[in-house]
């Protein structure tokens, strides 16, 4: 039997296309081969567009990554610098493992002698790390210069201009002093309740 031709082509009969022969018009079975190698080569070419659309998310996503990192990998550096510095003055570092992370700092400005004010202000999410890191007070006590801690602090933090957003509420606030022979001093402040640390520093 012959094979139908027109749109039910290969679809009605059991004859074999190779063997029975075709009472198609040629130009037809041209136009099916045709048809067939345009359809092969949109798939080819959605394919490849697929891939190429992959290979670009890929590009862009470990951009990101490597920019992320990046700006991690120097918040990271940046807060290390400070607690070592922390620990080579005054022997005690802000723990990591609190997870913390500075939200204000300021100082005032680069001295020949390294004299001058640095102000840091933290968040973090575990306190048990903050709470050991020293034999806290809820007493305020004289300074060097000062009768309270709070008057010292309000002091520094007036002459670097503060804003009121970023100081201590000192009635909340548990406190740690140190002084040295040369009269500098640190007084850290503890706010559980808002989850702050106040570290401020005053070198003579």
């Amino acid at each position: 039997p012959k094979i139908l031709c027109g749109r039910l082509h290969g679809k009605i009969g059991n004859a074999n296309t190779k063997n029975e022969g075709c009472v198609c018009n040629p130009r037809f079975l041209l136009y099916l081969k045709n048809l067939k190698g345009a359809r092969a080569n949109e798939k080819r070419v959605s394919d490849q567009g697929q891939y190429r659309c992959l290979i670009k998310g890929s590009i862009i996503a470990v951009t990101l990554l490597c920019i992320l990192g990046f700006a991690a990998f120097m918040g990271w550096r940046v807060m290390s610098d400070y607690n070592r510095a922390l620990n080579a003055n005054w022997g005690f570092k802000v723990p990591w493992q609190s997870q913390y992370s500075e939200i204000y700092k300021t100082d005032s400005g680069p001295s020949f002698h390294g004299d001058g004010l640095r102000y840091h202000v933290y968040s973090y999410k575990y306190e048990d790390f903050i709470d050991l890191m020293f034999a806290w007070s809820p007493v305020e006590r004289e300074t060097n210069y000062y009768d309270s801690y709070g008057e010292a602090v309000t002091e520094w933090l007036n002459d670097l201009e503060v804003p009121e957003e970023y100081r201590p509420e000192f009635a909340n606030c548990s406190y740690w002093y140190r002084t040295k022979d040369d009269k500098s001093e640190i007084i850290c402040l503890w706010d559980a309740g808002m989850n702050r640390l106040y570290i401020a520093e005053s070198f003579l």
